[in-house]
């Protein structure tokens, strides 16, 4: 299979946008798929020659598709655009598979291209139109769309498995031990932890850094818990049933990353038992689209 491009629209509606036999394609010219664009601050002085880079980071990225959409009649055309222009309505994810199997996909805003430009070259009042679709990435970082997810689960035996072998098991009454977690990426992943009682009192510990988040309290039988590290508006601390768990946090929280390569973690849940479960998900992020 030669590599495919799939929108997957925020309503919903998904299309490999280069299938010519669904009436959609991708022409040669995409701009966006490789390593995201970056900001450098510098110093310079007459004391020396060149300059000082004081610091630098990735800023999001602009993905440019040179594109047709085509139908039989006029009609299916109409129908196929306007499927597509909707889907753009709100945030959706595009997706690069490759001819090997390995999938990429990026969270992407429409940005521009589908105004209407019904000049000459371009068509739009026939069965066709061309033009170049252009998707903002806030976050300029690609990411695996099968999430990693490993799990630790109470055994009154107590063992401990690590990685490879999941799911972990723990017992004494707290799920307590060191473990691997490997990350494929390019750059830190945010996990979301999803904590199953019972309990009393929760500590996700990143031991190579010492960055550690710990909440207090016993999760009510019947609910779990939900941790999203991501920051800005995702990050959440929140229980099954909808209710804020933010006034359980104590100490000073690290909302840490799982950086590349291996991680070193421990995770404790005191009054654990029968049923206790702390699982980790997370999707390996990367600078590029292959």
């Amino acid at each position: 299979m030669a590599r495919e491009l799939t929108w997957f629209g925020g309503d919903g509606w998904s299309q490999i946008i280069n299938d010519r036999a669904q009436g959609y394609r991708v022409h040669k010219g995409v701009t966006g798929l490789g390593k995201p664009p970056r900001s450098i601050v510098s110093e310079t002085s007459p004391l020396i020659d060149g300059e000082d880079i004081t610091d630098e980071w990735d800023d999001p990225r602009t993905i440019l598709l040179p594109m047709t959409v085509w139908g039989p009649n006029n009609a299916v055309f109409l129908s196929r655009l306007r499927a597509l222009a909707l889907s753009l309505k709100t945030p959706g994810e595009l997706e690069l598979a490759q001819a090997d199997g390995r999938r990429r996909r990026i969270r992407a805003h429409y940005a521009g291209g589908l105004e209407g430009d019904e000049s000459r070259d371009l068509g739009g009042d026939t069965t066709w139109c061309r033009f170049a679709l252009s998707l903002r990435c806030p976050d300029p970082y690609w990411f695996d769309p099968t999430p990693v997810t490993p799990r630790w689960s109470y055994s009154s035996a107590g063992t401990f498995l690590g990685d490879p072998f999941f799911p972990l098991r723990i017992g004494s009454s707290q799920v307590l031990g060191p473990a691997t977690v490997n990350n494929a990426g390019d750059v830190p992943s945010w996990p979301e932890w999803t904590i199953t009682p019972p309990n009393s009192d929760l500590t996700l510990l990143d031991r190579d850094t010492g960055s550690s988040l710990a909440l207090s309290g016993a999760i009510p039988a019947g609910r779990s818990l939900q941790i999203i590290t991501e920051p800005g508006d995702r990050q959440n601390i929140i229980l099954s049933d909808g209710t804020d768990w933010w006034d359980h946090l104590t100490g000073t929280p690290v909302f840490w990353p799982i950086r590349p390569g291996t991680s070193n973690v421990s995770v404790l849940l005191s009054g654990a038992a029968a049923g206790s479960e702390v699982a980790l998900s997370f999707r390996p992020r990367y600078e590029s689209a292959w």
